[in-house]
């Protein structure tokens, strides 16, 4: 987590809120997926090897190689300490759905998860492991990459889901789930102080 400095020209503005990656947790999550060809590998030297086919090695190689490159994007999260989402005067950006900063006046909804009662269909289509952050947007945000193709489609299509029900989960982040919702009172208050057209508008 980290806080940016104040503007002095401004006492009355919230610091920035910026919240990355928590790298333990990220390093667990690395660990536990090399387990998984580690295992596959140890079943097949376990077992007796003529006796497998040609359609099962195939399986169990795509099993393999898609496991190390799942590997190798999770080792980059460990590392990575570009701020995951970020919490401002001008609104919330979550990298996860990429959109950018999604403005305060396109937020309708912010809730925290013990509060959130969502539907059976919603439970069945997504789960989500407490606590998290529930959003609600007036208007589905822009889509914005931060990828070069063919990767920004992989993201184009992610995005598509995340921003209809949009959330931050705190699990796997540095910040807990409260402190981003301070930050963001704090920067509400502030905004609806500043830009009272802007919420009468946004509610009208």
């Amino acid at each position: 987590m980290t806080i940016a400095p104040r503007n002095d020209a401004d006492d009355a503005q919230p610091a920035i809120l910026e919240v990355r990656y928590k790298p333990r947790t990220q390093l667990i999550k690395l660990l536990l997926i090399l387990l998984i060809p580690a295992l596959v590998a140890f079943a097949v030297l376990k077992s007796d090897m003529s006796q497998v086919d040609a359609a099962t090695w195939r399986f169990l190689g795509v099993i393999i190689v898609l496991t190390l490159v799942w590997a190798v994007v999770q080792g980059q999260r460990v590392r990575d300490r570009t701020p995951q989402v970020v919490i401002g005067p001008d609104g919330v950006m979550a990298r996860h759905w990429n959109a950018g900063i999604v403005p305060w006046e396109n937020i309708a909804f912010i809730a925290h998860s013990k509060t959130v009662r969502r539907g059976i269909i919603q439970q069945l289509a997504r789960s989500r492991r407490g606590p998290y952050i529930q959003f609600k947007f007036r208007q589905p945000p822009p889509f914005v990459a931060d990828a070069p193709f063919p990767i920004s489609l992989v993201q184009r299509i992610r995005a598509s889901f995340e921003v209809q029900e949009p959330a931050i989960l705190e699990h796997g982040l540095d910040t807990s789930v409260e402190a981003m919702l301070v930050s963001i009172q704090d920067h509400l208050d502030v905004w609806k102080a500043q830009h009272p057209e802007l919420l009468e508008a946004a509610e009208a």
